[in-house]
């Protein structure tokens, strides 16, 4: 496992402190839930990284406002498409 090292100003670090895990712990999931939303990272890994399974993943995300589907304006217009034909 690698570690990093990431310097804040106090006040940027004082709210990563403020929830009910500890400031690496806030910090490495708000890393975790960007790389999943950007898509760089599946669910299983992301869940593994945080040491959740994947279902206790997708609510977390949805909690703070990740969403699990990732379709682009045309993907889901698409999709809509087919399910109204079908």
């Amino acid at each position: 496992m690698s570690s990093i090292t990431i310097e804040l100003d106090n006040e940027v670090a004082s709210l990563l402190g403020a929830t009910d895990q500890s400031a690496s712990a806030a910090a490495r999931e708000l890393l975790v839930m960007e790389l999943y939303r950007l898509g760089r990272l599946s669910t299983e890994k992301s869940a593994s990284v945080l040491g959740m399974n994947r279902l206790s993943f997708l609510n977390r995300a949805s909690d703070l406002g990740v969403s699990y589907l990732q379709l682009s304006p045309g993907e889901l217009e698409a999709d809509l498409n087919v399910a109204r034909t079908a």
